[in-house]
């Protein structure tokens, strides 16, 4: 059993194998952004001293996210419906003693803290169970993970020239404004490029915020 290793990411991982036998465990990250796309990472372990044929592993998306691709595994027909329940299948055998990989590529549509659950059978075969809070742990190889979809930021990006029309030769100042203040989510490290049109040079940049923290911008 692997058991919470950082106490303070508000996120934990449990996953219960048995030596000897077939076991899956899930990762994925501790925090997502609503509406944004992150990847759940499946790994499927061959414990035994035989191959595995057909790697069959079930799959329980939490109620708010999408299973939008999968790469590694057939896991039925794509983007799934929120909160789907799917049978992945590996295209490969797996040896005795390795371990195989796929992806799902994961749509997050509300903010919450949900769990990802996943099972498989410890034997190899073709049932994996059936995935969540009370799956089997004597019966089959279970494995969950924590994630805290966070709402996306409001965020709005305001230009302006003063004065609005530049003669040729002539200089204006180009104003960016970044506002996040009707967000209820924090900015950190933002970064913005802006591209000036071919006949307009910058000639240096200065900058100040209302929110504390260091601008650093690039005239080149």
């Amino acid at each position: 059993t692997v058991n919470d290793l950082n106490t303070e990411n508000n996120a934990s991982s449990v996953t219960s194998t048995k030596l000897g036998f077939v076991s899956v465990k899930t990762t994925g990250p501790a925090t997502v952004v609503a509406g944004l796309v992150f990847d759940y990472v499946l790994t499927v372990t061959n414990g035994q001293t035989q191959a595995v044929a057909v790697p069959t592993v079930a799959e329980l998306m939490p109620a708010n996210m999408h299973a939008m691709s999968v790469t590694g595994a057939n896991c039925g027909a794509m983007p799934s419906a929120a909160g789907a329940l799917l049978k992945c299948t590996l295209p490969a055998t797996i040896p005795a003693g390795g371990s195989a990989s796929f992806t799902i590529l994961t749509r997050a549509d509300t903010p919450g803290s949900v769990t990802n659950y996943a099972s498989t059978s410890p034997s190899g075969s073709t049932t994996p169970g059936t995935p969540g809070s009370n799956c089997t742990q004597t019966a089959y190889s279970c494995t969950s993970v924590k994630t805290e979809v966070t709402p996306a930021p409001a965020v709005q990006i305001k230009k302006s020239f003063r004065p609005p029309s530049i003669p040729v030769n002539g200089t204006s100042l180009l104003r960016i404004t970044i506002d996040n203040s009707t967000s209820t989510s924090w900015l950190r490290e933002v970064k913005l490029s802006d591209t000036m049109p071919d006949n307009v040079l910058l000639t240096g940049t200065q900058g100040q915020n209302t929110c504390g923290g260091t601008l650093t911008a690039s005239s080149d």
